[in-house]
């Protein structure tokens, strides 16, 4: 079953924690759609929030994909192509890999024989969350840009 969503995306960056806009801001809402990674033993939170850029109201390139509530939050961290999930990393508490999605949005997990998959997956995500944080820096939300700054750093490949 392939989950598609459609979002609103506040251009004025939203803070993190937060399900609104930054203070001060008077942003225009505009419709983003995405469909959201299906994870394996679990199911998808919602409400699900894009940030990242949005050509022809579809989530595109490097960026996050915000699922649930900070009570439940989960994020992919990642690539996304005509608002579909291309590849990066799904954490809900836990790292899970995805090198690759099946047509209905099923993460495809790196091959043990292929370490340079699992190295593709983990730059992928830091590129992703250096991607974010510009995007949300650009918006003048320079806090969550740092958070975000910070969750880059904190990408590391591990065993």
């Amino acid at each position: 079953m392939v989950r598609t969503i459609a979002m609103l995306v506040a251009p004025a960056a939203l803070a993190l924690g937060t399900m609104g806009p930054a203070i001060g801001a008077t942003p225009k809402a505009v419709s983003c759609q995405a469909t959201a990674p299906i994870m394996q033993h679990f199911s998808t939170p919602r409400p699900w929030r894009w940030l990242g850029d949005c050509p022809n109201g579809r989530a595109e390139g490097l960026g996050v994909l915000r699922m649930g509530s900070e009570d439940e939050l989960t994020m992919f961290i990642g690539r996304m192509h005509a608002g579909r999930p291309v590849a990066g990393l799904l954490d809900h508490g836990l790292l899970m890999m995805a090198k690759a999605f099946t047509p209905a949005g099923v993460a495809i997990q790196p091959d043990g024989n292929h370490p340079e998959e699992k190295t593709a997956v983990f730059t992928t995500a830091r590129r992703a969350a250096l991607a974010t944080s510009r995007w949300l820096a650009a918006r003048g939300n320079h806090a969550s840009a740092a958070w975000y700054r910070d969750m880059a750093d904190g990408i590391r490949e591990t065993e």
